[in-house]
């Protein structure tokens, strides 16, 4: 079973599995690719099966959680990432959307309620992805747990702030793709299919 912790700015986590250097990670999780991933290509997180869930805030950071939890491991990390992945212009409270068709969680059921469009220079593609943590909260790997490589195209960048010696193999520095990391702090538009297409 797979967990989401949720604070403004903060969620804590991670998935089980194995690492190696070249940031190839081995988890029970990925599943559909035989359980390799790849850091920094896209994942879709647990929420996005619950039609009740409206899609995640800007504001936020999440990280997937499994009830075991291997410091280095791969983790589906969404890094200020606005609304659903799969639908990217959003919908109104009654479902309507600028494409004719609403909302749907991962195994095709309606969403209940709005769901913000997501930011267009945060697309999820670069804000979703599969990562691992590469670092603890003061940047270095040589206090004893695991840390992974951030491979090409991707940045090790702090993420997860402590929030008390529970969460200490959890906080600290993630990979993300370098673009996400370069346009944390925007939004410069959300999508929409006149003014700001979005794929």
């Amino acid at each position: 079973m797979r967990n989401l912790w949720a604070m403004a700015f903060l969620l804590l986590g991670a998935c089980g599995g194995g690492s190696d250097a070249t940031g190839v990670l081995s988890t029970p999780l990925a599943g559909a690719d035989g359980g390799t991933v790849m850091v920094g290509t896209p994942c879709v997180l647990a929420n996005e099966a619950d039609r009740l869930f409206d899609g995640f805030a800007f504001q936020e950071v999440e990280v997937e959680t499994v009830p075991v939890q291997t410091s280095g491991a791969a983790v589906c990390l969404g890094y200020h990432f606005q609304g659903l992945t799969a639908c990217p212009y959003g919908q109104s409270v009654d479902g309507g959307t600028p494409r004719g068709k609403g909302c749907e969680t991962t195994t095709g059921k309606p969403v209940t309620g709005a769901v913000p469009p997501q930011c267009v220079n945060r697309p999820a593609a670069t804000t979703v992805t599969w990562s691992c943590r590469c670092a603890n909260v003061n940047g270095q790997t040589d206090d004893g747990p695991a840390y992974c490589n951030c491979p090409m195209s991707t940045t090790c960048a702090q993420v997860v702030s402590s929030v008390g010696p529970s969460e200490s193999q959890l906080a600290g520095a993630y990979c993300v793709p370098t673009s996400a990391v370069a346009t944390a702090g925007t939004c410069t538009a959300q999508c929409d299919p006149t003014s700001h297409p979005c794929p």
